[in-house]
């Protein structure tokens, strides 16, 4: 399967694989608020740094070591330390 087709949510899906979209969502919930939103602004809406930082009303080096904080903070999952 491609990618293009693992975040097409409207096509069919017959392999065994989880919902990607929901597994996404699944783990974002998990982040403490803190790490979530820059993860969400960054990451999912494409804001640089400085948006999500403007955006959030935090100092630019606050945001990004809070989006490196929720990056790395599954164990076990892609870009964890």
């Amino acid at each position: 399967m491609t990618v293009e087709a693992a975040l097409d949510r409207g096509a069919a899906c017959n392999t065994p694989e989880p919902d990607l979209a929901r597994v996404l969502d699944e783990e974002l919930d998990r982040l403490p608020t803190r790490f979530r939103l820059p993860v969400v602004l960054c990451e999912v809406h494409e804001r640089t740094v400085a948006q999500a930082a403007a955006e959030l009303g935090l100092p630019v080096g606050t945001l990004a070591s809070r989006l490196s904080g929720g990056r790395g903070s599954r164990p076990g999952c892609a870009g964890a330390a």
